[in-house]
């Protein structure tokens, strides 16, 4: 009975992420004007191969983050199943809210044993990628804050901001303590607590600076597309995608991977400092479909050609 409800999760996981990853490439592309992409007559074919090229720094970092996870938590598996569970994880966050089930996927090729563990390592590796994306968003805001629409909006911004980061540094940074507490309620986690500390306490800097580089990865590639599509580079340009990435990333969202929401953010906040706008709307469209869907799509396959039980014995 068990592995007839494992066979039929796994085909309706498969199939939905198939419909799932089909839908959100639609609704996409139908924002796109193609008679402007057409009227672009001078694409800057350098920037855009260039900011393509990076999707591979960009994953790569993010396997880094997924390998020092691993490393401290379990045997290293092969590179190839490193890989795999990643991708896997692409897929499975992307029909999550905010992404945060990206430890569905991977912990699939690992045994059950080291699923707990393993789904504590990547919500921390997520909480450090988080930290990364408030801080230079922070910053960001507090540079271009006084040029957007109302002012009034961009203090409040900056207060919840700041205070957001506050309390995402401190949840980072006591996580390598967690197995002092004493309270009664956490004396059965007492072992799972103490090794999720071990871990964190080996992973909290290496993690942080993979993913500051992993954001600057971001802004990088988001920068070169607008470029591409015509849009002249400045410092507000740069501070305004982090504030984009902060807007996006603190607004909630169920499925897709921040379906049209980064789009509009961006046209809201970009639009004070980039022409031609549709650079923006271009940009953000191509950044989502390389970083994300394409990575997804690739996920969905690895889940569908690898059988496997639901989680490792």
């Amino acid at each position: 009975m068990a592995i007839k409800l494992r066979k039929s999760f796994l085909y309706t996981l498969k199939t939905g992420l198939f419909i799932l990853i089909c839908f959100a490439f639609y609704k996409q592309w139908t924002r796109i004007n193609w008679d402007e992409i057409i009227a672009f007559s001078a694409i800057q074919w350098n920037y855009f191969l260039l900011a393509a090229l990076l999707v591979f720094i960009n994953w790569g970092l993010e396997w880094l983050k997924w390998y020092v996870i691993v490393q401290n938590i379990t045997e290293l598996p092969a590179r190839g199943v490193l890989v795999k569970s990643l991708l896997a994880g692409i897929a499975t966050g992307f029909i999550t809210p905010n992404r945060l089930g990206n430890f569905l996927g991977r912990i699939l090729f690992f045994s059950k044993r080291k699923a707990l563990y393993l789904t504590l390592g990547t919500l921390y590796g997520n909480l450090a990628q988080f930290i990364a994306t408030i801080i230079f968003g922070v910053a960001g805001l507090y540079q271009i804050g006084g040029n957007l629409p109302s002012d009034n909006y961009a203090q409040s911004a900056i207060v919840v901001s700041t205070v957001v980061m506050g309390i995402g540094l401190v949840i980072y940074a006591i996580a390598p303590f967690l197995y002092r507490l004493e309270w009664r309620k956490f004396k059965r986690m007492k072992n799972v607590l103490f090794r999720f500390s071990k871990m964190a306490k080996k992973s909290a800097l290496p993690l942080l600076a993979l993913s500051v580089l992993r954001y600057l990865c971001f802004v990088l590639q988001f920068s070169l597309l607008i470029i591409a599509f015509g849009g002249l580079y400045s410092q507000e340009l740069i501070a305004g995608i982090c504030l984009v990435f902060l807007i996006t990333t603190l607004t909630p969202n169920l499925l897709f991977g921040k379906l049209m929401i980064r789009e509009s953010v961006a046209l809201f906040v970009l639009g004070n400092f980039v022409f031609p706008l549709s650079s923006v709307l271009f940009a953000s469209v191509t950044l989502w479909v390389i970083n994300l869907g394409i990575p997804a799509l690739i996920g969905y396959v690895i889940l569908l050609l690898n059988k496997y039980k639901l989680i490792r014995t």
